[in-house]
């Protein structure tokens, strides 16, 4: 019989269909005396704390009891550790452990030879439904600032923008390997995040990242909403960088590279996680 098992990223107290009847089945878990680990991955964290503000209606006849009864008798870990210090606030202690999403394919390309495209290119992430969480204004107006660098966005159709410059294409879904290799500079501006997946991807295909938190071998960037211009700011990180292409002194970042290996591949992660948390095999 499972003695652990982990809720990743289904915050709990949503008054829907699905989200009641796994609320349900979490309390059966845990009055069966088995261990529950909730493993927050980035907005759900803040999403949790407005639930547990709201005042009167169903949310303190259901929701509000129920979030607070699973995450008392339950275990937390985080997948960033600025998300621990945010649970923290809320009561609720949390280890760190980033998650351990697929990285075999983005390694096994590590030893292909790194070619820099001819224009200087800008690689993001911006879902539709989300686009002020992931800075969307913020990159057309880079976007408009710098017309000589080409930036391209993943996860996303654009449908929050009306009126993209030629050098912003939206690429919706795509093969995000092929992206990594098309571009030089990854940018993650982000409001709130647990550590994005497309950082650990982009330093294993050797690229280099500006990234809105702090990260081994990236640039950090200044917080978007602390930072009297980030547009400006993100601006002369890229005009920098570009400097360097342009002299052909811009190398591939291997050291990024190798770091990710090491220390956040699949493999890594998977083994971190396994040891701390299913310390008794489950039958």
């Amino acid at each position: 019989m499972v003695k652990t098992t982990f809720r990743v990223g289904f915050r709990p107290g949503q008054l829907r269909p699905r989200a009641i009847l796994l609320d349900i089945m979490c309390l059966f878990y845990l009055f069966l005396g088995k261990q529950l680990v909730f493993y927050w991955t980035g907005s759900d964290v803040p999403r949790t704390a407005r639930l547990l503000g709201e005042r009167g209606g169903v949310s303190q006849i259901w929701s509000v009891p129920v979030t607070k009864f699973l995450l008392r008798r339950s275990q937390h870990c985080v997948a960033a550790p600025w998300l621990a210090d945010e649970l923290r606030d809320m009561g609720y202690l949390a280890e760190s452990f980033p998650f351990p999403t697929p990285t075999e394919r983005f390694e096994g390309a590590r030893d292909e030879k790194v070619c820099w495209p001819d224009m200087f290119t800008v690689l993001t992430y911006v879902p539709d439904h989300n686009h002020t969480n992931y800075c969307g204004e913020e990159i057309l107006d880079l976007a408009k600032r710098m017309p000589d660098v080409a930036f391209r966005v993943m996860g996303g159709e654009g449908r929050w923008c009306s009126k993209p410059p030629e050098n912003l294409t939206f690429l919706g879904w795509t093969d995000s390997l092929k992206e990594y290799q098309r571009c030089i500079v990854v940018l993650r501006a982000v409001r709130h995040d647990a550590l994005g997946g497309t950082v650990r991807e982009a330093l294993l295909c050797r690229r280099y990242v500006l990234y809105t938190y702090p990260h081994d071998y990236t640039e950090l960037l200044p917080h978007p909403d602390q930072c009297d211009d980030f547009v400006a700011e993100v601006e002369k990180r890229l005009e920098g960088l570009r400097l360097m292409f342009s002299t052909g002194e811009l190398s591939p970042n291997h050291a990024g590279q190798y770091w990710v290996i090491q220390n956040l591949s699949e493999k890594v992660l998977a083994q971190r996680l396994a040891k701390r948390w299913i310390k008794d095999a489950d039958a």
